[in-house]
């Protein structure tokens, strides 16, 4: 369950693009500074940006692994049942 206080957030770079080395860099490093736990999700491609656990409070995902057809619509669901974040982008961490 989640904790009291606990705040999510969901930066949702799967539908929104834009992403490039940098902007993983500048993800961490804001990540890394901020108290709320930070759910991102990516296109697979970036996936081996990410095969080590870097942040404690990042917690990643590539939509198109939960549905075959990569039908997302479910996934983004389940994220919002069971974690409420609230949507930010980039620049808000």
């Amino acid at each position: 369950g989640t904790e009291v206080g606990e705040k999510y957030v969901l930066l949702d770079l799967y539908r929104d693009g834009n992403v490039s080395p940098a902007v993983i860099k500048d993800i961490l490093q804001r990540v890394g500074n901020s108290s709320a736990i930070v759910l991102l999700t990516l296109d697979l491609r970036w996936r081996k940006f990410f095969m080590l656990p870097l942040l404690e409070n990042l917690l990643v995902y590539y939509p198109q692994e939960y549905h075959p057809e990569h039908d997302v619509e479910p996934f983004y669901n389940y994220l919002e049942k069971r974690y409420q974040p609230h949507k930010v982008a980039l620049c808000e961490l």
